[in-house]
């Protein structure tokens, strides 16, 4: 299952994943498929809540089932910034997938 920060960081709310960052809650729980919050916000592109996510201390190189990292999806789907930030908190490019 997913937790209400991935749901928050799926839907795109910036206030409800800086809310639920304050509380505090885990910044890196898993889901069925073994992907984190960042996961997602990097996929779809959401800058601020990746910042918010990273700031508090997110996996930059979490893998999920299919040993890919959050940087495979935005990569793929053009979110150039997103891929930027993530190469600046040191994601590692080298994976293949």
């Amino acid at each position: 299952g997913q937790t209400a920060l991935h749901k928050a960081c799926i839907a795109g709310n910036a206030p409800l994943v800086k809310y639920l960052l304050d509380k505090p809650v885990p910044v890196d729980p898993l889901d069925n498929s073994q992907r984190t919050p960042l996961y997602f916000a990097a996929e779809k592109g959401f800058l601020e809540i990746v910042n918010l996510l990273i700031k508090a201390k997110a996996d930059v190189n979490s893998l999920d089932r299919r040993e890919e990292t959050p940087l495979f999806k935005p990569a793929g789907n053009g979110h150039v910034n997103v891929v930027r930030r993530l190469l600046d908190e040191g994601t590692d490019a080298t994976r293949l997938d």
